[in-house]
């Protein structure tokens, strides 16, 4: 997934810097692409809700799988420290 992800950025937005926040939001847009292409042409918010809530262990590519549920809207429970620093550059960092 990152790899598409760079691919990406370089198409739409050569020269542009990686970073985490970009990233972030390639891999969240995966997901609503995915709960899209579920409900099919039929789309409306119940059933992409529906089709949302009932995605289970749906390989993101990031080493960890997605899972929603009616009551479980977090994507995941796994969380990758950042740290920004004075120059305005994100730095990994651990969280454990």
């Amino acid at each position: 997934m990152t790899l598409n992800y760079k691919k990406a950025l370089a198409k739409y937005f050569p020269g542009e810097p990686a970073d985490y926040t970009s990233l972030e939001a390639y891999l969240t847009a995966n997901i609503l692409i995915e709960g899209l292409r579920r409900t099919g042409p039929a789309l409306d918010t119940e059933a992409l809700v529906s089709n949302l809530e009932a995605m289970q262990n749906y390989e993101l590519g990031v080493g960890s799988k997605v899972s929603f549920g009616p009551s479980d809207h977090q994507a995941l429970h796994k969380v990758w420290g950042t740290q920004l620093d004075k120059t305005g550059q994100y730095h990994a960092i651990d969280l454990d």
